[in-house]
Parts: structure tokens; sequence; C-alpha cells
């Protein structure tokens, strides 16, 4: 039904509603940080209508999860598979949602994902072996259903900045960090000290500011009762699925909510065999599902019917109190009403300290460090990543084969570091710059003069980039467009690492990385560390690589019996049970090996997740070989770019798989129904209209949603697209049927308004 314009204004993210503190621009997604919450179903086409409105800068939208076969020019990376979508334009996406699970979507261009434009991807499974599987297992658990509504149990992290995304690009890239004008003098030109983790390394190249669950914080200098925290709503005796999306700018989190174990089911949209943990560590780019088992309906003590959902640096001590943590808040809410604002200080006051829930007697479970362990005293046991199982066996036939040759060239290495003087983002040495224009649209002379005037040369030369030049920070010829062949049909073995040449020197490799690989799934195989004193901190890299340089890693190559297959015995596949991340978090002074199957040609980004390391350069593209699907004609111009569903079918009918795709098997739905929604914003500028449309038939559903808005003079301009029964505040479910092609196939167009708030 239609609301009122005091009620959208009130959904509406407000410039000072973010973190109660920080007055600074920001981009919004349909009036919201973050966007709308996309919910569709396994198999459905979905196709959505992005509209650029901010005044200067060109946008592109990442379906990150999202594997894009046989459209690998819709994965929405500018400069790799699509042109920018200028200010003022449209573009139009079509995917099919073959990924389940718990994806996200954001922006691929400049700096704009952490100033906003991002948001939720749900693909909802449907019934299948995997679900079956699921449930025998949590017999276990004691669980035998679970709730699961994505629109009001999703959350998004964000660390939130001082300043636009950009600017602080600029101070870190400079060396400055924060740079307060009263400070200047203090600062003579260093580097600020950031703050370490418990193994030593550093958590952020700036000082934290505030955190946001769902695009709502709180600063450390508001008071509680004048702040404004998501809220999560919950009722006895019942257990939820949750859904947890990693969208940080620099900081990983340590989440978790008081007094309650979290039973994690999935990675990345994966589902694994159920694993009970007090802590999840999450980085930029991650997804984990958990089901929450709330408390019984005998549990009534009413100051014990809140609790505090919190996502923390991991700067944390045993000691650290919920006043002195880096953090980012939200409620747990078993009431109906909302929490005032006024009961947030004493729910917080009972946020209890790592001591305090982590005994000796009684020991936590932390899932992700990304460190061999935690001191001694934090009582906190590692689960990682490699040591989880997934639920279902993958299929024998469609496994990797471990790469035993040791001259192989289906083993690709890729070192992510800060490398020279200057500790500039860089990937073997070299520090990415991207091509002047779209490869996944070029015609093959055009793509020719580029591969000859903008791609690195001589990758396998361990002298190219290897320096010691104290005033360059990078040659010219080592900032080129990192792109490195992979042949079609290949197992590739990758091993992605962050160290340096000399192990002992732990000054140059004391961050770790989340690595985020467009157009794929790998099976984590292995994780390894560095080297620990007792207190837990790092004190050399690993030592199984040869980086290949003298001063910089540039080559990174096993070192002699160190490879995976020798050094574990294993031969053959890999394991079944492995489990599938498309983003993963790399240790400090370690390294994880991970593998895939190139059975999707494309051009596939392969990148640190944090956005200013991308930003400089530390990023490669990976050339994955095989017939590439050509784009749709009217890709190969840049502009504005409307796309309809049967030139889309066509485009991706040529195909672009070595193998052939599974059939789709459908159901008919024989039903009928059109409803039409229009609302009318007339707050402080012109009019904006939706128009909403959904018909079902037998041979199909369309939905489509068509939305204009212009900017009133304020620069903010409130729209509210509801396309289901239960909408969240912007959010969209799709509906599901029988196209007459016979895929299964819903069409969402949203149009995305993009706008600055002042």
């Amino acid at each position: 039904g239609n609301s009122t314009n005091s009620e959208e204004s009130k959904r509406c993210t407000q410039p000072f509603g973010v973190d109660g503190y920080t007055f600074r621009s920001f981009i919004a997604v349909n009036g919201h940080i973050p966007g709308p919450t996309l919910i569709v179903t396994e198999g459905q086409l979905v196709k959505i209508k992005v509209v650029n409105r901010l005044a200067s800068e060109s946008v592109s939208v990442h379906w990150h999860g999202m594997h894009q076969r046989n459209s690998n020019w819709m994965d929405g990376v500018e400069h790799v598979t699509q042109c920018g979508i200028p200010p003022g334009t449209n573009f139009t996406y079509i995917f099919k949602a073959e990924q389940y699970g718990t994806h996200w979507y954001h922006s691929h261009s400049g700096a704009q994902r952490t100033d906003g434009l991002f948001g939720a991807l749900i693909v909802k499974e449907r019934g299948n072996t995997q679900r079956d599987n699921l449930f025998s297992q949590l017999t276990d658990f004691n669980i035998t259903s679970y709730n699961d509504n994505p629109a009001q149990h999703t959350l998004t992290l964000l660390d939130w900045q001082k300043s636009s995304s950009l600017d602080l690009f600029t101070q870190i890239h400079s060396g400055i960090r924060y740079f307060d004008i009263d400070k200047a003098s203090e600062l003579q030109g260093n580097r600020a000290a950031g703050s370490t983790s418990s193994d030593g390394a550093e958590i952020g190249p700036v000082s934290y500011w505030s955190g946001l669950i769902n695009g709502r914080g709180r600063h450390n200098d508001v008071n509680y009762i004048n702040s404004s925290l998501s809220e999560f709503k919950v009722t006895a005796g019942q257990t939820y699925r949750f859904r947890l999306i990693g969208a940080q700018s620099l900081y990983a989190y340590r989440f978790s909510i008081e007094d309650h174990n979290l039973t994690v089911i999935a990675t990345d949209g994966q589902f694994i065999e159920p694993v009970t943990v007090d802590y999840i560590i999450i980085h930029s780019g991650e997804r984990y599902d958990f089901l929450l088992k709330t408390k019984e309906e005998d549990y009534q003590q009413t100051t014990t019917r809140l609790f505090m959902i919190r996502a923390v640096t991991l700067s944390f001590t045993t000691t650290s109190t919920y006043l002195e943590e880096q953090s980012a808040e939200a409620i747990l809410n078993y009431n109906s009403d909302d929490t005032p604002s006024s009961e947030y200080a004493n729910i917080a006051a009972r946020s209890q300290t790592v001591s305090q829930r982590c005994t000796d007697s009684d020991k936590c479970i932390a899932l992700n460090c990304p460190f061999k362990n935690f001191p001694d005293n934090f009582n906190i046991n590692c689960t990682h990543i490699h040591q989880l199982q997934l639920l279902t066996d993958y299929p024998t036939n469609e496994l990797p084969t471990i790469i035993t040759d040791q001259n192989s060239n289906s083993r690709l290495f890729f070192n992510f570091g800060f490398e020279g003087t200057r500790q500039t983002s860089a990937v073997n040495g070299r520090n990415l710059k991207l091509p002047s224009a779209s490869l996944a649209q070029l015609e093959a002379s055009e793509l020719t003069d580029i591969e000859n005037k903008e791609f690195c040369k001589e990758l396998n030369e361990n002298s190219k980039c290897d320096r010691n030049n104290e005033v360059e920070v990078i040659s010219q010829d080592c900032y080129c467009a990192h792109v490195v062949d992979a042949e079609a049909d290949r197992s590739i073995e990758l091993v992605i690492s962050a160290t340096g040449p000399n192990v002992t020197n732990t000054g140059n490799f004391l961050f770790a990385h989340p690595i985020h690989l467009h157009g794929h799934y790998f099976h984590v195989v292995d994780i390894q560390f560095g080297g620990y004193d007792n207190s837990g901190r790092l004190t050399a890299g690993n030592s199984d690589l040869n980086c290949g340089g003298d001063t910089l890693c540039v080559r990174p190559r096993w070192k002699p019996n160190r490879d995976y297959s020798t050094r574990t015995g294993m031969t053959g596949r890999v394991s079944s049970k492995a489990p599938l991340k498309d983003t993963l978090l790399i240790p400090a002074g370690g390294y994880a090996v991970v593998y895939f199957k190139t059975d999707n040609p494309g051009w596939w980004f392969l990148h640190c997740h944090i956005e200013v390391d991308q930003l400089e350069g530390m990023g490669v593209i990976i050339n994955e070989g095989g017939f590439k699907t050509p784009p749709p004609g009217g890709m190969y111009k840049c502009g504005e770019y409307f796309l309809e569903l049967d030139e889309f079918k066509a485009a991706i009918a040529v195909t672009a798989s070595p193998t052939p795709e599974p059939s789709v098997t459908t159901t008919t739905e024989t039903r009928t129904s059109i409803s039409q929604v229009t609302q009318t914003t007339t707050e402080a500028g012109p009019t904006t209209t939706s128009t909403i449309t959904r018909t079902t038939t037998e041979t199909g559903i369309l939905t489509t949603t068509t939305v204009t808005a212009t900017n009133a003079p304020t620069m903010t301009t409130t729209i509210r697209i509801t396309v289901t029964a239960t909408p969240t505040s912007g959010g969209m479910e799709s509906g599901r049927g029988k196209y007459s092609t016979g895929y299964i196939i819903a069409i969402a167009i949203v149009s995305l308004f993009l706008a600055v708030k002042l």
C-alpha cells in the first residue's frame, strides 16, 4: 500500500543517521544504506535496471557470488567486463541466479562500494538433497526446523569512515592517513601507528572510526540514548537462519551475539557440515549463514530479553570492555515492540569480556582466525576454513585433479603484499593498472592492441620487478594491466600468499588479506601459517615458498618438496568434502592452497577485497581460456544500455562453457493474478512515481518495476520499491514459474536510485 511522505523520509538513510556523529557525503541506493535486499530463487533469471543519478561518477555493479557462466560481460567490473555507466544513464543487467545462498551486490567502480553502494542478494535454494542432508545433521543439534526470512534476518557489516572513501584512499596512498589540520605538526610526515591483532599484524591502515550493521551504528563519542541501532526480532523457543555479509572497507570483525551460540551452516552460499561457535571472524566479501536457537518461553526476565549483537575489530584483548572496543552494534529483541534508545546502554553493559565468556574449563570457539591460534590466555580455540567439511560430497567426476608435476603451468602463484619502500599494494611485485578499455567488450584487433600496449610483460622473469629503489615506488614496467592466462579445461592449483622474500622480516607482510575470485568457487584444501612465539606474535613468514626475488615477492614458487601434494601425500582428486569459497582470508605471513577447474571462459578479477588495497593495485585479471561468449551487439559501445530478455538468451545460447550444462527440469504452475501499486513522493521536489505490475500465467511470470526519479533541490529523493506481500524497506522478492523456453524465470527490474546526501 501507499506510505506517507514522512514515513518514507524516516526510512531513508539520513546524513547524521548513519553513526549519529559523522556528517559526510555518501551514496545511497534507493535512498538507503545498504540498498534494497534482493531476494530471488535458485535457477531464475534476474533482470535489474541500474539508474546512475550521481553527478559526475560512472558506476558499475558486481553481483558478488554469481558466476555469470556464459555471460562474463554481466560481471559488473568497470574496465574489465564493461564500461562504466555514465551519470544520468541506465544500464540493464540480466543474469541467471545459479548459485544459491547468501550473496551481495556492490559497486566495482572507484571507491563507491564503501561509500554505500551495496546491498544483499539472497538466492533461496529450491528443495534439494542439500537441504535434506542439512536437516539430517541438524538433529544432532536438536534442531528440526528453522525460520528463514532473509528480509528480516540479513546483516551487513561495514566499518564507517570519517571521510569519503576516495579521500581515504588518497590519504592512505600518500602515507599521511587521517590528516587532521590541528595535528599536522605532530605527524611530521610519518605514518600513524595502526592497531594490531593478537599476532601483531596490523588490522587497518587508519584509526578506526565507527561501525554499522545494516546502515546504523554508534560512534564512540555518541551516547547510546542519542543513537539508532538496527534491531532483529525473534520469538522465544524458535530457531532462525541469519545471514551475515562482510561489506567492510578495511577491518575484519569478530562477530557474536551475547549469551547465544551460533551454528554455522554455510559460507559464501555453500552449505557445510554444521559447526557451533562463539565467534565468527569475517572480512570484506565473505558471507556466513548461521542458525540461532532462541531461549525457551520461560525465559521471561525483563532484563534479559534484549541482547547486544556485536562486531568487534581484532584489536580486542581478554579484558577490553564494550566501551573500549572498536565495534559495530545492533539489538537482538525477543519483544514485539521496538527497543527505545534509552535501553541501549543497559543492554550494552551486560556485554561480556572475552575473559568472562571464555574460560579455561569452557573454551570458546572462533571460526576463520587469520592466524594459527589465539594466545593461550584468551581461551579461544580456532577453527580454520580448510578444517570445515562440505555438507554434501562434491561430485567425484567434477573434482579438480591435484597437481603433482613440479613444472606444471596449471599452478598459479600470487603473493598479495605491500611492496617497496612506500609499501604500495601489489601482486607479485606488480601494481595493477586497469585496462583503458573493457576487455570483455573488445573486438580481437582491439584486444591485441591493448595487450601489446598495456599488459604486463615478462611475468616469469625474476628480476623484472625486483628492485631496491628508495625513490621510485614501482617502475613503470611494473605498473601495468596484470593479466595471467589460464588454459581451458584444466585443474588449477591456486596458491595465494601474504609473505615476503625475507621470512624473518615480518614488518613487510604484517597484514591479512581477504581475496576474492570472480566467476568461480574454489575448493579450499589447505591453509598454512607463519611462525609464532609463545605469546602468539608472528615472528616469521612461512618458508614453503620461494619468492623469486631478493627484495620483493615477484615470482613465488614452491621450494623443493614443499608443494601441497608432496608435503601432504595427496594425489588424485581433491577431497570431495573440501569447503567451497569465493572469498578467503589469507593470514599474514601465510598462504592458502585452493583448486578450481577452468570451465567458465572469461576475464575474471582476482583481488584483495579491502577497497583501498584493490584501488592501489592489489589485483590481477585471470584470462580464462576457451571460447568466450561475445556480448550482445549493443554492449560493444559504451553509454546507456538496455538489454531485453530475448537478446540475453540469444547471446548466451552461444555457450562459453567447455562442458555442457545440466538440463533444467521444471513443473508448470497455473495461476493468474495482477496487482498494481502506485506511489507518489512530493517531498521537497519533483514527483516520483513507481508502478509495479505482476502477471502470472501458465507460461511464466513477468514482474516489472519501473521507477523514474529526479533529484529534489536538496539532492534527496525518497523511493520505496515494494514487490512482495512481505516487504522490507526497499526489499524485493521475486515470483517463480515456467517460461515458454524451459527456463525457470523471474524478471525483477529494479531502478536503483543513487543519490549523494550532502
